[in-house]
């Protein structure tokens, strides 16, 4: 096992973890997590391609977002080489936790946005994507969960088509089963 190329420069405060890693082949892999550095605690992807891993970096534009300075890359899939999508959460300027999902295209990651939708639905402030996966460059589906209110959260999904993120919406069939508490 080796260090991730680059993490160590950005993880100078030395908490740096690995949440998700995803190959579309042998050798053309994702890895995705997050870091502690000297502006808090950021979120980070690297890329393998035909075995040689790039340097760790931060996620395109997740720090415009990230003004809390707590994000963190939860989950990560890929389609094919060069083609994957990201997710996780960040904590914006009034301290709430909110839902990002960044998608890379022939090998160039986009700028991270907030899950579409999920501002409606994460009146508690708290929100996250917890698992995401790609069938098809462009296409991914992604889940996880937002609170309602302080003490009571439900889960999501929201789909990309073509390379536009759709609205999140309740999971189907959630409200139904939410007595209290639910996770997801």
């Amino acid at each position: 096992a080796e260090g991730l190329p680059g993490l160590a420069s950005l993880n100078t405060k030395g908490d740096g973890e690995l949440n998700g890693l995803s190959c579309a082949s042998p050798g053309n892999c994702v890895a995705a997590g997050s870091y502690l550095g000297s502006a808090g605690v950021a979120a980070y992807v690297a890329v393998q391609k035909n075995w040689t891993w790039g340097k760790a970096q931060n996620i395109p534009g997740l720090s415009t977002l990230n003004l809390g300075e707590d994000a963190a890359a939860l989950s990560v899939s890929c389609a094919s080489p060069g083609n994957c999508a990201v997710g996780g959460s960040y904590l914006d300027g009034s301290d709430q936790t909110q839902a990002f999902v960044a998608t890379m295209s022939s090998g160039h990651w986009a700028t991270a946005i907030q899950v579409p939708g999920t501002a409606a639905l994460n009146v508690g402030g708290s929100a996250q994507v917890s698992a995401i996966s790609c069938r098809k460059a462009g296409n991914c589906s992604a889940t996880g969960f937002y609170r309602i209110n302080s003490s009571t959260r439900s889960g999501f999904v929201v789909t990309e088509v073509n390379g536009h993120w759709g609205n999140a919406i309740q999971m189907p069939g959630m409200a139904s089963l939410e007595i209290g508490r639910a996770h997801v």
